[in-house]
């Protein structure tokens, strides 16, 4: 059995929870950390998809990235992972965790554009386009809440490309941090040989005549156990947030109480950004410690600041 069913509906009430503007009349792109589809192959765009929630080991795909069109209320769920690659993430710890990270949950953008223009294995896929705040670590091959925010250094190149692997029982994806879909990439390296795989479908949906003019894809990255609760409860139990991605005018809210609060923050315009997050980290980290400071605003840190943070 399935522990929840993936449709338009349940991705509406989760942005709207997490206080996310949707680009309607465009294609979505969606992450899903720590859960798979039961269809496991690529699906077409269909009205809902059982989905089983995972634990990502770094070593096998574990998770889903799916693709949302506003216009018919569908999606289209492929396999893929979230999360980097074991061996990179050992590498990086005796660099301080510089070179490889894991993308916070949030809301964010890509662009078409070659990932590895500059080398055989480069392929059409999806380039980062804005800020991305990301964790590393340089203790340990996890990522948790005491390990080191990357907020203020500049573009981390997370971009959202080709696995270069197709197998989902045994290791061998590549991953530094970015996106990844299951399948293999048309590239210099194999001839050009066509795209493979999940990833054929994904990229000919993007690429292809349905949308010729869209260059830019929003991008949600949601957890699997955010999703089966959000699939399991009515609305009346479910209570807001705001993190990275967020607008409107509940993270005003917010952003008045940290600057009533004394936090240096600068203009309070209703959009959960790079400086919105530093703050609520520091915020948190003085009110409840390193190991809770997760730079989200739900229901615990909103009776600190003094919000009411409503239900759905």
């Amino acid at each position: 059995m399935p522990d929840f069913v993936l449709d338009y509906a349940l991705f509406e009430r989760a942005a709207r929870r997490n206080n996310y503007p949707l680009d309607h009349g465009s294609l979505m792109f969606f992450g899903v950390r720590g859960a798979l589809p039961l269809d496991v192959s690529g699906t077409p765009f269909g009205n809902g998809h059982p989905m089983r929630v995972t634990d990502p080991d770094h070593l096998l795909m574990r998770c889903t990235l799916g693709q949302v069109r506003s216009s018919d209320q569908t999606l289209a769920v492929f396999p893929g992972s979230t999360v980097p690659t074991l061996k990179y993430v050992k590498a990086a710890i005796a660099k301080g965790g510089a070179g490889v990270n894991t993308l916070m949950l949030g809301k964010y953008a890509y662009t078409r554009g070659i990932h590895k223009s500059s080398k055989p294995t480069g392929h059409r896929a999806f380039l980062q386009a804005m800020f991305f705040p990301v964790w590393r670590t340089a203790d340990d091959t996890d990522y948790d809440l005491d390990d080191q925010i990357d907020n203020d250094g500049g573009i981390v190149a997370d971009n959202l490309h080709c696995a270069y692997h197709d197998n989902l029982a045994t290791p061998g994806y590549s991953s530094a941090g970015c996106q990844v879909v299951a399948g293999r990439p048309s590239m210099p390296a194999n001839g050009n040989l066509p795209e493979s795989g999940p990833w054929k479908r994904f990229i000919e949906n993007a690429y292809g005549a349905a949308h010729p003019l869209q260059k830019t894809y929003a991008y949600y990255l949601f957890s699997g156990t955010e999703l089966a609760m959000v699939a399991l409860k009515p609305d009346s139990d479910l209570v807001q947030s705001v993190r990275f991605g967020s607008e409107g005018t509940l993270v005003k809210d917010v952003q008045k109480a940290l600057k009533t609060k004394g936090y240096p923050l600068g203009t309070v315009n209703g959009k959960f950004d790079r400086d919105t997050l530093e703050v609520v980290i520091r915020f948190q980290i003085a009110n409840f410690g390193k190991s809770q400071a997760d730079g989200i605003v739900g229901a615990n840190t909103g009776v600190a600041l003094g919000v009411d943070m409503p239900t759905l």
